[in-house]
């Protein structure tokens, strides 16, 4: 039988009905799981989309001075891919910025 997650989500907040009769957490009504940590790819495509907009420059003209596609630089901003050394090399000197501004927030 399929729950309504509207009846489930305001039926949690009612102090006589408890959520584990419920069967459903209030942290998984949005849509999504609390990660505890981030992810690498997310922080350097995070870093990397922060350092493109501080330069001005559009996501279509760093990738002609990076010699990548656009929906790879877009994936790689995402945090959904991992540039390899190479592609992360030709990012910074298109950017023009160091290693560490890149690798900021990554251990």
């Amino acid at each position: 039988m399929r729950t309504d997650i509207r009846a489930c989500f305001w039926m949690s907040f009612h102090p006589f009905v408890p959520r584990t009769l419920i069967g459903v957490s209030r942290r998984y009504i949005s849509g999504f799981r609390h990660s505890a940590r981030v992810s690498p790819r997310k922080i350097f495509g995070q870093n990397l989309a922060r350092l493109r907009l501080a330069a001005g420059l559009t996501q279509e003209k760093l990738c002609e001075g990076g010699d990548i596609d656009r929906s790879y630089l877009q994936r790689i901003e995402n945090g959904t891919s991992s540039p390899t050394v190479e592609v992360a090399q030709r990012l910074k000197r298109a950017l023009g910025c160091s290693w560490d501004a890149l690798m900021q927030g990554l251990e």
